[in-house]
């Protein structure tokens, strides 16, 4: 579910032509090829590998919580986080509210371990799929940067890339300075508005600090899976 599912394939140039979020692509017109599904299958029982792009749980997480912060939301109501930001208030104060109320990243995540996660909207529900214990998956870590998919590139003798590619520098993510220390435990209580002003920057606390948190704790419980099959430090 990244923008590694059409660069493995040496399709990365025509998938960005089609339409710049790359996912377009993806679900419109490579997933929709006659025989799709049944290739996978056939290519799969032949040997071919199973890799898999994927993010530190704790990161995700954060990226979620900025996910249903975004300032948009207050005039996009048919968005899924609009939805989703409405059943965390309700959940957080126990009735229908404004979604102008902030909330943090720490409330964010008590909302989140009382979930069915398996039902939840991809960008918050685990990785890991119950199809995935059929396979030998191979997971990528993307934070390991563009090292990462140099590697692909370079088993599957795919066309090199750059790090300043405009793939990896998409628009859709959320611009934020990463801190450490005590202040990225801190950051964890404060809530982001969801009107504020285009100078307004965001922070986001190192993983490793998330760790040390309440919320941490909650993390683990939820995305057990992804620690465990992706091999992620708990």
């Amino acid at each position: 579910r990244t923008s590694g599912c059409s660069h493995q394939l040496g399709l990365l140039e025509e998938a960005i032509a089609y339409h710049p979020w790359i996912h377009n692509y993806e679900n419109e017109v490579f997933k929709k090829r006659s025989g799709y599904l049944d290739k996978c299958v056939d290519a799969l029982k032949a040997g071919a590998p199973a890799i898999k792009l994927v993010r530190n749980p704790y990161a995700r997480a954060f990226s979620g919580y900025l996910e249903v912060c975004r300032s948009f939301l207050v005039r996009q109501t048919d968005h899924w986080a609009y939805g989703t930001r409405q059943d965390i208030l309700r959940y957080l104060v126990g009735y229908d509210q404004e979604i102008e109320y902030a909330f943090s990243f720490n409330q964010f995540v008590s909302w989140l371990g009382a979930q069915d996660t398996w039902n939840m909207n991809l960008h918050l529900a685990p990785q890991r799929e119950a199809y995935e214990a059929h396979l030998d998956i191979e997971p990528v870590h993307i934070e390991v940067g563009h090292a990462a998919y140099a590697k692909i590139e370079e088993r599957f003798s795919l066309r090199p890339t750059t790090p300043d590619h405009p793939i990896f520098t998409s628009g859709h993510h959320h611009p934020k300075t990463q801190i450490t220390g005590p202040r990225a435990v801190d950051i964890c209580d404060l809530a982001i508005p969801v009107q504020r002003l285009r100078s307004f920057q965001l922070i986001a606390p190192d993983p490793s600090q998330i760790r040390q948190t309440a919320s941490g704790e909650i993390l683990r419980k939820t995305f057990a899976g992804d620690f465990a099959a992706y091999k992620y430090e708990e």
